[in-house]
């Protein structure tokens, strides 16, 4: 019997935890970016890239003043 009660307050204890523990739910976004560095002024040489997408960001490169920005949407 008090195997059976041990049991019990485990099994108890496992399911209060398993309700306190919640996973984080986190909404993409709706629109990404892509900016382009380049070396000069007259953007004819491009020296990095950095963009944060739908579902992961990256980054390569120099940053520098000279860029562009592309925003596109996330479907």
């Amino acid at each position: 019997m008090k195997l059976n009660k041990k049991l019990l307050a485990v099994v108890a204890a496992l399911g209060v935890a398993g309700a306190m523990h919640s996973t984080t739910v986190s909404a993409l976004p709706d629109q990404g970016r892509t900016v382009t560095y380049y070396s000069d002024a007259n953007m004819s040489f491009q020296v990095g890239e950095s963009g944060n997408g739908c579902q992961h960001s990256y980054s390569w490169g120099e940053k520098t003043p000279y860029y562009t920005i592309e925003t596109f949407d996330c479907f």
